[in-house]
């Protein structure tokens, strides 16, 4: 998994995104990890939070960056597992598909501008 979050995090900065908050160990089973990027792009500031999730069938143990399957976005960190919004999934071929996903996060810069 950290190859996929470093792959996106790059793809993110050539698009004028930063990363201004990490929660590695989330108390939410669900979720691997929380990142949220901020826009230096205009508008300025506009946010965008990325949800490493935990595959739903995964049983017993996990350590650290197992068993995540999906990369999904959401304008606020989300209270409940979802896959509503744009969505990378990490298996093979991600690479491929990175760039989609990140040109679709282009609609939470246009949300803050209305």
């Amino acid at each position: 998994m950290l190859a996929q979050r470093d792959g996106i995090i790059a793809a993110m900065g050539e698009r004028g995104w930063r990363v201004v908050d990490v929660d590695e160990s989330p108390a939410e089973w669900w979720a691997d990890e929380f990142l949220e990027f901020a826009s230096d792009w205009s508008p300025a500031g506009a946010r965008v939070v990325l949800t490493f999730l935990v595959d739903p069938q995964h049983g017993g143990l996990r350590r650290k960056g197992d068993a995540v399957w999906d990369v999904v976005a959401a304008a606020e960190r989300p209270e409940a597992p979802t896959t509503e919004g744009p969505c990378l999934s990490l298996g093979r071929g991600w690479q491929d598909r990175v760039a989609s996903f990140v040109a679709e996060l282009e609609q939470f810069r246009t949300a803050e501008r209305r």
